[in-house]
């Protein structure tokens, strides 16, 4: 599959192979001068909160104040 893929004139993808950066290195999928059709993306917004949540710990402050200051 990845050694077609970017041949392709149509690929369907679970949107998150296209969302997540990682996912769409790991198979080599190139966007540039795509169109992109999302089917059934009312869950888009959920999986988009999901791949750009992090956790920040009181240490992470700490040290972060600490370089800055």
């Amino acid at each position: 599959m990845k050694d077609r893929l970017n041949e392709a004139d149509l690929c369907i993808l679970p949107y998150n192979y296209v969302l997540d950066c990682d996912l769409r290195e790991q198979i080599n999928l190139e966007l540039e001068n795509s169109v992109i059709i999302f089917d059934e993306g009312h869950n888009i917004e959920s999986n988009c909160e999901e791949l750009f949540q992090f956790e920040l710990g009181i240490n992470d402050l700490f040290m972060s104040y600490n370089i800055l200051n």
